[in-house]
């Protein structure tokens, strides 16, 4: 061995410790940003089919009657026309919340209890109110870690209208967004008022796997396990990094569209969208309109709030993980890479 390579593999073994002590430093975690934004853009898309699909409320859908807002009975019309395709979870993104329309709300409330397992979005606040309603969720109690680093809310924001947020499970949506305004990450888990509670997309995926509270094993900055299916890792804060590659593997069909197969399938004619694929699935609906599209992820492109979440959950099916090198692991690499520069 040549102590002249002595000093250059310690220099860089301290190097890496430095590294590894900074990780939560701004400027290295934007380094850290780029470098999995390089390996995002390198990835293929899935070759299999998530059990997934998007109905799309798309542009095509906003110019019909009174546009967006939709209705109670443009929502009630949608849980019709899916509900004879047995899916596995139905969820709802946008928020189901109207001031009047008392009699549509009540068609609608019809289709909510005969839903098995239908999923609705709530906003969550960082103050309490104390006049607003209170909804209890269900919170995860196998926990480790410090839960310090999980986004913290206080109250209940935009929220279902009470009638049907009883008949549903209620989850929260929550999509932060890095310094540079791209949107990589997506909580699994949240803190609401010091308990640990799943997400929309960790809810969706419980419903799907028929999995209660009880199943599911939080490790903060380590991974969520759910039931002894799939391992999803997390970081500090509770969120995975989304492979938006995935976003390719869901099944879209546009809410027209839908409503064409269902008339057709009615009819005994033919159609180009064959129900039965919503069998099994989970099925969301939301808006994929240019104007939602307001969310940049990687490879300059933009994702409505449906399609990050469709993202997350195909992610999660298609064991497509992109994980961070953390901790010991990357404490191991340093030091191997150092110990490479001692020449033979």
């Amino acid at each position: 061995m040549h102590k002249s390579a002595l000093w250059p593999a310690l220099f860089l073994i301290l190097c890496g410790l430095f590294l590894l002590r900074e990780m939560e430093h701004p400027v290295v975690r934007a380094v850290d940003a780029r470098f999995h934004d390089w390996v995002a853009a390198q990835g293929k898309s899935p070759a299999r089919r998530s059990a997934l699909t998007i109905v799309e409320i798309n542009d095509a859908s906003m110019v019909r009657d009174a546009g967006w807002p939709w209705r109670p009975l443009d929502y009630a019309l949608f849980l019709k026309a899916v509900l004879p395709a047995r899916p596995g979870v139905v969820g709802i993104e946008p928020i189901l919340h109207w001031e009047e329309e008392a009699a549509s709300r009540g068609i609608l409330q019809s289709y909510v209890l005969r839903t098995p397992k239908l999923l609705l979005a709530a906003d969550l606040d960082v103050v309490r109110d104390p006049d607003a309603r209170i909804i209890p969720l269900p919170i995860l109690r196998k926990v480790s870690g410090n839960l310090a680093g999980l986004p913290e809310f206080a109250g209940l924001g935009d929220a279902p209208a009470e009638e049907i947020a009883e008949r549903a499970v209620l989850r929260a949506v929550h999509l932060p967004q890095d310094s540079d305004g791209h949107l990589r990450r997506i909580p699994m888990v949240m803190r609401y008022r010091g308990d640990a509670i799943p997400s929309f997309v960790l809810q969706a995926l419980m419903l799907w796997l028929q999995l209660v509270p009880d199943q599911v094993e939080l490790k903060i900055g380590d991974s969520v396990r759910l039931g002894d299916v799939v391992e999803v890792p997390i970081d500090g804060e509770g969120c995975m990094r989304v492979n938006f590659n995935c976003l390719h593997s869901v099944q879209r069909i546009g809410f027209e569209d839908l409503l064409v197969a269902v008339e057709a399938g009615e009819a005994g004619v033919e159609s180009d969208f064959d129900l039965s694929q919503l069998a099994r699935h989970i099925v969301l609906l939301g808006r994929t309109d240019k104007l939602a599209r307001e969310l940049g992820v990687v490879g300059q492109r933009h994702v409505s709030r449906v399609e990050a979440l469709a993202a997350a959950i195909a992610t999660i099916q298609q064991r497509g993980f992109q994980r961070d090198l953390t901790g010991w692991p990357l404490l191991a690499m340093v030091v191997c890479i150092g110990l490479l520069c001692f020449p033979a």
